[in-house]
């Protein structure tokens, strides 16, 4: 019995004394980084993948912006900080030129956690700047006028003009319903005057509000 104890206790000894504290020194070289968008924010709202390049990824943050990566998400870069919302609902690249990026602002859910949209972006250098196409202030008139929309040419659908001004004007009337069912599901807005005479009437409404003496402002040299 007493060679048993002292066995124990010698393998205690000597395992306790094998053993090394773990101290600072040990980590010094681990550090926290930013690997993508699921660290902040990490709503994921749509990823668009570079069909002539599966490297190249977009991924629409629900409230983090547009992120892109080069080499199939061991690192992103954030490339819609500039605009002037963060909510993003979809995006998308135009199947015939990459570099071409389409980007949904707002997000289709409800919630406290949601933030605003104010339209449809468009890129044509891969994410490197940014336009507004329009759904913000841009309404179509005189959408079930036959006669107008054949005298201009579907050129009274602007909505659909500044979202695919590459489209020939005359399928303007079919492509508004897909933008319509579009924006609805985004809950984007989308304006439209039921006369041409209508649009004019609130242009010029607009611009006299817009130059009104208490909105207005003049810079001094």
């Amino acid at each position: 019995m007493i060679g048993v104890v002292f066995n124990i206790d010698a393998q205690r000894r000597k395992s306790s004394a094998t053993t090394n504290p773990i101290d600072s020194e040990l980590f010094s070289n681990l550090k926290f980084r930013n690997i993508g968008p699921a660290f902040m924010s990490g709503r994921i709202a749509d990823i668009a993948i570079d069909p002539t390049n599966e490297n190249v990824w977009y991924v629409a943050v629900g409230s983090g912006g547009v992120w892109k990566t080069v080499n199939a998400g061991t690192t992103f870069e954030p490339i819609f900080d500039d605009q002037p919302v963060y909510s993003i609902g979809c995006v998308t690249i135009d199947p015939s030129n990459p570099y071409t990026i389409w980007v949904g602002t707002g997000e289709n859910v409800g919630g406290r956690h949601a933030g605003f949209g104010d339209g449809i972006y468009r890129s044509t250098d891969g994410g490197a700047s940014w336009t507004n196409m329009g759904l913000k202030t841009t309404c179509n008139y005189g959408m079930d006028d036959k006669v107008l929309s054949w005298f201009l040419g579907g050129l009274n659908f602007q909505i659909e003009h500044h979202l695919f001004p590459e489209i020939c004007h005359v399928h303007y009337p079919a492509v508004s319903k897909l933008v319509q069912q579009t924006v609805k599901e985004f809950e984007l807005p989308y304006y439209a005057f039921p006369s041409f005479g209508a649009a004019v009437a609130s242009h010029f409404k607009h611009m006299k509000e817009m130059g009104s003496a208490k909105d207005l402002k003049v810079q001094v040299a």
